[in-house]
């Protein structure tokens, strides 16, 4: 009787052991599915992070040399005949942020003969502020300006013309033509004459933004001993 009773255990045993190592072998699937779902989600999300990561990626910038007449890097040299600076454009070097390409216009001013003209001599250092107006009522007839690589800069000379029997005044101050790192464009408003520059400089921008002095044109009397 006991040796039958052993025998229906291990009959239950055996009988069972099958349909355990199935459900084992389903909870071990289900695992493997569920970090196989994991890992899948991962990489999907890597995917779409690498995607993001292209898309956001700003593009290069187009250099914008629109009314350019220096190259970059080269000296300047403009000079009005008979007339004064009427308009300033610059483009800025994007694929090598350290210059500017520039390009200048001229106007008459009517009536006035202009004389007296010199040239100054450099009104900065490189790597520092311009800060400089034609003295004796003279007005800005043209610009000179070399460019040194190694200081990502240039210096500035001016060239003034005296307006004759003409005085300046009712002068001011223009707000910086250009932002840094962008063109400038620049013209003076009728019944006004450029007389000065002023420009700031950023050494981490490499780059300058610029403002300028205009005055009107008022004849002065016979008698009038100053200017």
């Amino acid at each position: 009787m006991l040796l039958a009773f052993s025998m229906m255990i291990l009959l239950a045993v055996t009988n069972a052991a099958p349909s355990t190592l199935r459900v084992g072998e389903e909870v071990l699937s289900s695992q493997d599915r569920d970090r196989r779902h994991a890992v899948e989600a991962t990489t999907n999300v890597s995917r779409q992070n690498v995607g993001l990561d292209v898309t956001t990626t700003a593009p290069t910038p187009t250099c914008n040399t629109t009314g350019k007449e220096t190259e970059f890097g080269d000296p300047v040299t403009f000079e009005c005949e008979n007339q004064v600076i009427s308009s300033v454009t610059s483009s800025y070097n994007c694929s090598s942020p350290s210059d500017r390409a520039w390009a200048f216009d001229c106007k008459a001013v009517t009536g006035v003969e202009l004389d007296e003209c010199f040239w100054s001599p450099y009104i900065n250092d490189f790597g520092g502020i311009v800060a400089f107006q034609c003295p004796f009522n003279s007005l800005v007839t043209g610009f000179y300006s070399p460019f040194r690589d190694d200081k990502n800069d240039r210096r500035w000379k001016v060239k003034c013309c005296r307006p004759g029997s003409y005085l300046a005044y009712n002068c001011l101050t223009t707000i910086a033509s250009n932002e840094w790192n962008d063109n400038l464009k620049f013209s003076s408003p009728s019944g006004y004459f450029m007389r000065g520059i002023h420009s700031d400089v950023s050494t981490g921008k490499r780059d300058r933004r610029y403002q300028f002095d205009l005055c009107k044109l008022i004849k002065k009397n016979t008698d009038n001993r100053y200017g």
